[in-house]
């Protein structure tokens, strides 16, 4: 389970998002919708200070000494990714590649699963790892995904 408790965060727009609040299940979908998504899972994953308030990953918060301990736990695939030098030829990342990180971390008792802007396609590959009894956590603003969550938090835009 991934908790945020009344957050509040710098986002990338000059403004603060607050009083954010969102309790991530295990075995369930939760999607993020709206202008900010994507800083939230930034700060899920450690990358964004949080201003106020808390977030916790089975009860334990996420601080700057536990955030790369806690990151082990999580799989990210992000909606594009950027080659760190010369790159031939790209490929996106599929939904087999984060089940590939997932078979890497087996010793792991719980996944979280944060994916950024993923194409529809990918529905039935988020709800087959969220039966399988990881916690999905999704941005996006595509209707259909939104649809089949479990929980939708919609920011303020």
């Amino acid at each position: 389970m991934l908790e945020l408790n009344n957050i509040s965060l710098p986002t990338d727009y000059g403004i603060v998002l607050t009083r954010l609040s969102l309790v991530a299940l295990d075995g369930r979908i939760t999607c993020i919708s709206g202008r900010a998504k994507r800083t939230v899972l930034r700060a899920m994953m450690g990358f964004v200070d949080v201003l106020e308030g808390v977030i916790s990953i089975d009860g334990e918060p996420l601080t700057k000494k536990s955030a790369t301990a806690l990151r082990q736990l999580m799989n990210y695939m992000p909606r594009r990714l950027e080659p760190a030098g010369t790159c031939p030829v790209y490929e996106p990342p599929t939904a087999d590649d984060v089940a590939r990180l997932k078979a890497n971390r087996l010793g792991r008792k719980k996944q979280i699963v944060l994916v950024d802007e993923p194409p529809s396609e990918m529905l039935q590959r988020l709800q087959q790892m969220a039966a399988e009894g990881l916690t999905v956590i999704v941005s996006t603003d595509d209707e259909g995904l939104l649809h089949a969550a479990h929980e939708v938090v919609r920011l303020q835009n």
